[in-house]
This record gives structure tokens, sequence and C-alpha cells, in this order.
């Protein structure tokens, strides 16, 4: 009984760490998308902006 008791602890914390794990990973590349989305916003605004400097 007490090991089944220490097995389903050790479970539930594998579990949650897992979880966490993984929440991690995804807020990583959430992160990592969305610092991509502003610099090619930027590179594309600068473009434009060149663009319109241009006299044609």
């Amino acid at each position: 009984m007490f090991i089944q008791i220490l097995n389903l602890i050790s479970f539930k914390a594998l579990t949650s760490q897992v979880i966490d794990y993984t929440l991690l990973t995804v807020a990583f590349f959430t992160f990592f998308v969305l610092v991509n989305n502003v610099i090619n916003a930027i590179k594309v605004a600068n473009r434009y902006r060149a663009l319109s400097r241009v006299k044609i």
C-alpha cells in the first residue's frame, strides 16, 4: 500500500513536470514566433520607407 502511494505521488510529480516542460516549450516557441514576426514587420516597414524615398 505504501509503495503504491509513493508510485502515485512520483507519477503525479512526473506528469506535472512533463506538463510544465511542455508549457515552457510552447511558450518559448510562441515567443520566438512573435519576435520573428516583429523583426519581419520592421524589415518590411524599412523596405517601404526606403521605397517611398526613391523618387520615380
